[in-house]
């Protein structure tokens, strides 16, 4: 069952479908990677970009993540949610903008929840480590 109340589909089927293929092609995936990767057959996502087909709420939330794409923000683009967060400021080098990176960077490879964290604490700890050695190169 999908948590997302449905209100229209505005993008509509001709733009989503560009939209899809647009996004897919940038992060050099073909077709059957994302099918692989998303566990959507690649009949259907190619059915998807040719216009024919339109995405349901629950294959949206799973070619979000091999995309790079967070469920809210696919969502969004075919029209399902109308209302924008407000997008909200984010540090640099905080733990936030360090997932998001990961996030942007990882999200054509299938990693799960824990290893998606662990590789952001890992590159955190990096960054921390990097900060110190600076710091330490700067008083001599």
């Amino acid at each position: 069952m999908c948590k997302y109340l449905i209100i229209v589909n505005v993008m509509g089927h001709r733009d989503f479908r560009f939209y899809l293929k647009k996004i897919r092609e940038r992060k050099g995936l073909t077709i059957r990677a994302l099918a692989k990767y998303s566990d959507v057959s690649n009949s259907y996502i190619s059915q998807i970009e040719r216009g024919i087909r339109f995405p349901s709420a629950d294959i949206l939330k799973k070619l979000a993540g091999p995309l790079g794409l967070t469920d809210e923000f696919i969502m969004r683009e075919a029209g399902y949610i109308t209302k924008s967060p407000k997008p909200k400021a984010i540090k640099p080098g905080s733990k936030e903008e360090i997932k998001l990176l990961v996030r942007e960077s990882f999200g054509r490879y299938p990693l799960s929840e824990e290893a998606f964290e662990e590789v952001a604490e890992y590159i955190g700890f990096k960054l921390e480590e990097h900060k110190i050695q600076e710091a330490k190169k700067a008083d001599k």
